[in-house]
């Protein structure tokens, strides 16, 4: 599950204080609180690295150093850089957290980063919602994998009218009736009844132990079905009530489908953006 550290370490952009990104960072990557960290002060002179990074310098500019168990670089491209000894799979989300998962489409990377995201909560332990636009929404149960047994209960949502589409594959894990539920929405343009929809299932999950986890695939069909400021009015909605309903959401988009103007307005809705590109490199943004 994800990428080796050695070879292929996480990237993060830091943004305008390179201090800040470093804890955020950090924390992200070995799946703790910020405030559970060693106080960056005490390994770092906190005000001279952000001096350092201040002004765009015309030559290659970095600095490496430990904190809390892990090798940081940070550069002057806005990059930060970890590694560790924990393995990248182990990394887990904060158990409220929306994020923005951009990765080619139905490639090898956009998989492995789904289930890499998906396996911040075990299995055992997950209710997972897919809100898919895939046709029939089998493609997401081939494609998901779980390191345990199958979640306690999994939901499909199919965005779409399928019902005259030969497209449909069939699914190589069977599950029992009462363990998977399907549901359709078929105009992919009524995003009332799709809210109200997944409100329903975190609503019956409520009084449920298993944490709820959720795989919207994806923002790039939503965005084909509808003009953009109607797709963020959704969204800002939607990334609410699953932040109330304690949730653990990424949602799947194409940024080879869309400009970069359109990523941006979208990006304040999330708490994080993680990016993956085809070669398999991970850039994650903490909000």
């Amino acid at each position: 599950m994800g990428p080796n550290n050695e070879t292929n370490p996480p990237s993060f952009n830091y943004g305008d204080r390179p201090s800040t990104g470093v804890i955020r960072a950090v924390a992200w990557f070995k799946g703790v609180e910020p405030t559970a960290l060693t106080p960056l002060q005490g390994v770092i002179d906190v005000d001279a690295l952000n001096a350092l990074f201040d002004k765009p310098e015309e030559t290659d500019l970095s600095v490496s150093f430990e904190y809390d168990e892990c090798v940081v670089e940070v550069t002057n491209d806005g990059t930060i850089t970890i590694r560790g000894a924990s393995d990248a799979g182990s990394r887990e989300l904060d158990q409220e957290t929306n994020v923005l998962f951009l990765a080619p489409s139905s490639s090898h990377p956009e998989d492995e980063g789904c289930n890499d995201l998906l396996s911040a909560v075990p299995s055992s332990r997950a209710n997972l919602l897919g809100v898919t636009y895939e046709s029939p929404g089998t493609n997401r149960l081939n494609i998901w994998e779980f390191e345990e047994e199958t979640p306690a209960h999994i939901s499909l949502i199919n965005v779409g009218d399928f019902a005259r589409s030969s497209a449909s594959q069939p699914s190589k894990r069977a599950l029992p009736p009462e363990r998977l539920e399907v549901d359709a929405v078929l105009d992919p343009a009524d995003l009332t009844t799709l809210g109200i929809r997944i409100s329903e299932q975190l609503s019956e999950w409520g009084s449920t132990d298993e944490q709820p986890v959720v795989c919207f695939h994806s923002l790039t069909e939503l965005l084909e079905a509808t003009d953009l400021n109607r797709a963020f009015r959704f969204l800002h909605l939607l990334t609410r009530r699953l932040s109330l309903a304690g949730a653990i959401a990424h949602f799947h988009l194409d940024p080879e489908t869309c400009d970069e103007k359109t990523i941006e307005t979208l990006r304040p809705l999330f708490d994080a953006v993680l990016e993956v590109d085809e070669d398999g490199t991970w850039s994650m943004c903490v909000q």
